[in-house]
């Protein structure tokens, strides 16, 4: 299942030994370094610490939000997960990072992406690119496989990436080369 990544805020983390909400989604904890979603944030009453819900603990999806087993699978951050807890104070975020291509070409602003639910990737990102006195905003989208590399100010599309707009879509073969 393909879902897109606005869709997700706020919605409900819903418990099948609770038999109801347990928690509210929050933003995706993205590894830069392949583009997958390691964990989602998560808040709730009487949540006193950062505590996320790892990605591999979402049983399915629904229009409520993410179905886990039990409340187990809300865990706080501390010292015994380090990739996770690392990856939460670098903060990255995609949304709203800079997309410019190898020859330096800035394209505009990621406005949000598309993940799928079995490995939790990144497969699109869909940039929102600005008019020169900002009037008109182009939207334009970008497939994962023409991106090659990835810092903390923006993504690096290939010069002949693989674009898609307004539906039609051009071919190109670029091997993935996140760095970080």
């Amino acid at each position: 299942m393909l879902i897109l990544s606005e869709a997700i805020q706020g919605k409900k983390v819903m418990s099948m030994h609770a038999g109801g909400a347990i928690a509210s989604l929050g933003n995706p904890i993205i590894d830069p370094a392949n583009l997958k979603i390691i964990a989602f944030d998560v808040s709730a009453r009487g949540m006193k610490y950062f505590s996320v819900l790892h990605s591999s603990d979402i049983r399915e999806w629904s229009p409520l939000g993410a179905i886990v087993n039990s409340e187990d699978a809300i865990m706080e951050v501390d010292e015994n997960m380090p990739k996770i807890r690392e990856l939460a104070e670098a903060k990255f975020e995609m949304t709203g990072i800079g997309v410019r291509t190898e020859s330096g070409k800035r394209l505009g602003r990621v406005r949000n992406f598309v993940f799928e639910t079995e490995g939790f990737f990144v497969v699109k990102i869909n940039i929102e690119k600005r008019s020169l006195l900002g009037l008109i905003n182009t939207p334009l989208s970008i497939e994962r496989d023409s991106i090659v590399n990835v810092t903390k100010k923006f993504l690096v599309i290939s010069d002949n990436a693989n674009k898609v707009k307004d539906g039609k879509k051009a071919k190109a073969n670029v091997e993935y080369g996140f760095t970080n």
